[in-house]
Order: C-alpha cells, then sequence, then structure tokens
C-alpha cells in the first residue's frame, strides 16, 4: 500500500510538473488551464495526505507493536546521517507540500505547483535510497547509485519525452475558454 500510494503520488507530481511547464496552449485558454491544473493540484495534495497516513501508520504500528522482527529496520534508518535523511523526506515529501497545496491561490500558480511537484519527485527518489541503502552500511552512498538512477531514468525520460511530442497533455475539450460553446 505505502510502495503503491507513493508511486502514484509521485506519478501525479510528475504529470503535474509536465502540464505546469508546459503553460496553455494560447492565452485565451489561461483561465482554463489554471481551474484544471488547480484541480489536479488538489489530487495531488489528497495522494500527498494519503501518503502520509499510510507511511505512518505502518511505523505506529510496528512500533507500538513492539514486532522484534521489524523494530530493526526502522532503528538502521534512524541512526546516524539517515535520520536527516528521514526527516528530510518528510519535510519535502510531506509537510512542505502540504502547507503550499492547502492554500488555493498557489495551486492556481504554475511556478509553485511546478516547484511543489519536483519537490515532491525528489523527496520519492530520496527516499526510496534510504529505504534501500542503510541495508549496505559498508557502501554507502556512492556514484553507483546516481549513475543507476541516472540511466534508467534518462531512459524512461526520454520515452516520455518522445511520447509526450505526439499527443495532447489535456483533453482539447479541457482548453477551451470557459465563454466558448463546446462543439457538437
Amino acid at each position: 500500500m505505502i510502495f503503491g500510494a507513493g508511486a502514484f503520488n509521485t506519478a501525479l507530481a510528475l504529470l503535474l510538473l509536465v502540464i505546469a511547464l508546459r503553460g496553455p496552449a494560447t492565452p485565451a485558454f489561461a483561465p482554463a488551464y489554471r481551474d484544471h491544473m488547480a484541480d489536479l493540484a488538489a489530487i495531488l495534495l489528497a495522494t500527498t495526505i494519503f501518503w502520509a497516513y499510510v507511511e505512518f501508520c505502518q511505523f505506529l504500528i510496528i512500533w507500538a507493536s513492539n514486532l522484534l522482527s521489524d523494530i530493526p529496520w526502522y532503528l538502521r534508518r534512524m541512526a546516524g546521517a539517515w535520520e536527516a535523511v528521514m526527516y528530510t523526506v518528510a519535510g519535502a515529501g510531506f509537510f512542505v507540500p502540504f502547507f503550499i497545496l492547502i492554500w488555493t491561490p498557489s495551486k492556481r500558480s504554475r511556478a509553485v505547483v511546478a516547484g511543489t511537484c519536483a519537490l515532491i519527485f525528489l523527496a520519492h527518489l530520496i527516499r526510496v535510497w534510504w529505504l534501500v541503502l542503510p541495508e549496505f552500511p559498508e557502501s554507502g552512498f556512492g556514484w553507483l547509485d546516481l549513475a543507476a538512477v541516472l540511466a534508467l531514468g534518462g531512459l524512461w525520460g526520454l520515452v516520455f519525452l518522445l511520447r509526450l511530442q505526439y499527443g495532447r497533455l489535456l483533453p482539447e475539450r479541457w482548453a477551451r475558454p470557459a465563454t466558448e460553446a463546446p462543439h457538437g
């Protein structure tokens, strides 16, 4: 559930980042574009809250039930420099986006939405490293970790950009100004 919620939240953030960066096709479409971007930002806020909820519930259940098999997993991730990473992920993945997206005018700003989405995307990447790397304390964080992300992410990004080049970001009916009558 946690991985699915995090992946959905990150995918929605990436989609909204692309939408915010592309902008409306013409200035006449800007009001409708901002309205739809604000609606998607509200959904992003809901998925961010859900991700934080399931993440915290798992931690609370394991910690409160004192499960000896699971507590060492958290202890390795809450020690040393990983503790700062944990707080960074919580701040960048939930608290900052929550307080930005809860305010309605910020959901209508392309720059604010793009920055918030980029922050959520970066926080998820750091969170994945936080989940995996403490199991290998002798290796730490190295150049290979970054190279793997750039190679796989670069390949996926290339495919995404090529597909994006030939398709629309929003359906045509969403891009029409509110004053324009719908076709047929």
